[in-house]
């Protein structure tokens, strides 16, 4: 926690503290892949912020919305 707490402070944006936890949560908790989705204020449906995958090609598209 002291290792993603030092990281969130030196973060430049809530895409970049993201992005790191999301890699965070693969490297230590050991899962093949991580996403984030974070709810749109609008529409309540789901956006993907943040992914750790170890395979790039298993990203999907950047602009994936799940509705509610």
């Amino acid at each position: 926690m002291r290792v993603l707490a030092r990281h969130i402070a030196s973060a430049s944006s809530l895409a970049e503290v993201l992005s790191m936890a999301a890699h965070m949560v693969r490297q230590h908790l050991g899962y093949e892949q991580v996403a984030i989705y974070l709810a749109e204020p609008d529409t309540g449906d789901l956006a993907l912020c943040a992914v750790a995958v170890a395979e790039p090609s298993q990203i999907p598209p950047a602009q994936y919305h799940l509705p509610r």
